[in-house]
């Protein structure tokens, strides 16, 4: 089973840390945040629509590059969608197109983990800094998730308990998986094994004498 977890959550929440610490453990390659390679601070929201297009399109490709080896991702399409429908300046066919690509991909994540507010908001000199837009990112990832059917798991806590419960999730389903492969690896050599003597029967039957 190849690990494709997506970390969701508003600015400042710990994504970050539980993405680097999870990669670490599971020795499966981290995707970093994609807005950091972005001018998200414009107050143009029509600049802003582009640049959450951009972000959209950048995840997806950082996403596909890791298709054969898994990854952990610290930020989803559904995170991009948050912040495209709070800051971007769309009209309702734009914001469609935006919301049906964000939302088909999420099929592709083996894991979602979201992340509430549980931390103070620090400015790290990226990250927005203002309160209250921090929870209408949140209400707005909550909302989106309402509607997701995909592996979604809220994560709370410290940062080891957070980690703790992560690793337990991923842990069960992939050993659950393994059982799962094992036990039908096992049906096959009991089917192929069959059909062998099987075979072998209708030899012998074909081949002694008188038995036509």
């Amino acid at each position: 089973m190849k690990l494709k977890v997506g970390i969701v959550g508003s600015h400042g929440v710990g994504k970050s840390t539980l993405a680097a610490e999870l990669s670490k453990l599971t020795n499966t390659p981290l995707i970093i945040e994609i807005a950091r390679n972005h001018n998200v601070n414009t107050k143009d929201r029509r600049e802003y629509f582009h640049i959450q297009k951009n972000i959209l399109n950048d995840q997806l490709a950082a996403e596909w590059a890791h298709e054969s080896t898994g990854y952990i991702s610290d930020r989803t399409t559904i995170d991009n969608l948050a912040y495209f429908k709070a800051g971007a300046k769309y009209t309702p066919d734009e914001y469609s197109d935006y919301e049906q690509k964000a939302k088909f991909y999420r099929f592709e994540y083996s894991h979602i983990f979201y992340l509430p507010i549980e931390f103070g908001l620090e400015d790290d000199g990226f990250r927005f800094v203002d309160v209250d837009y921090q929870k209408q990112i949140d209400v707005i990832l909550m909302d989106i998730l309402s509607t997701v059917t995909a592996n979604v798991h809220t994560i709370t806590g410290t940062h080891n308990e957070r980690v703790e419960q992560a690793m337990k999730i991923l842990k069960e389903e992939l050993h659950a998986t393994l059982r799962y492969e094992k036990d039908e690896c096992s049906d096959k050599k009991s089917t192929s094994k069959s059909y062998t003597r099987l075979s072998q029967g209708q030899s012998r039957l074909h081949s002694t004498p008188g038995m036509r």
